[in-house]
């Protein structure tokens, strides 16, 4: 009996030390999308259909358009690959409280392919040690850009350090 207590309290101290570093994985998550919210979302003026051009001057919005970001970080590649460590969880409204532009975001749950919509996906999401990376999809109608961003964390705080385009169509 004695064997099988400690067998019994070895695999429950690995399961608890896996939660608490996938909830330490979650939360930097949550900082990052919330510290770096603006650079993740950024483009949006020349995603913006509403945009007439105007002579030589530059181009003015005739009305604003919904942005509306899918609320769930999609993992298709972490679950075809077996792969447990890439992070899963809803995004918040607290997370997006830091967007500084003009456009107002909107957390939905589906895209409805709405063609006065532009719809935001992040995808792919990893947090490895002090490095992360996500995959952002922006798609209006049939229109879309899909980029990867990379963070490296430095003193507490997210610091943008590339963007990738990775399709554009």
């Amino acid at each position: 009996m004695d064997g099988k207590l400690k067998k019994m309290v070895l695999i429950s101290l690995i399961v608890l030390c896996g939660c608490v570093k996938k909830n330490h994985n979650v939360d930097n998550g949550h900082e990052l999308i919330s510290q770096q919210i603006n650079t993740l979302l950024d483009s949006l003026d020349y995603l913006n259909p509403n945009r007439i051009p105007r002579g030589n001057s530059k181009s003015l919005p005739v009305n604003k358009f919904t942005v509306a970001l899918l609320d769930s970080i999609v993992t298709e590649e972490a679950i075809s690959n077996g792969k447990d460590d890439f992070l899963k969880y809803k995004i918040q409204e607290d997370d997006i409280i830091n967007f500084k532009q003009d456009y107002k975001v909107k957390l939905v749950q589906i895209n409805n392919y709405d063609i006065n919509t532009l719809f935001v996906k992040f995808s792919n999401f990893e947090i490895s040690g002090d490095d992360a990376n996500i995959n952002v999809t922006k798609t209006i109608g049939v229109s879309s850009v899909k980029d990867k961003y990379r963070f490296k964390k430095d003193q507490g705080v997210w610091v943008f350090k590339k963007k990738e385009r990775l399709s554009m169509g």
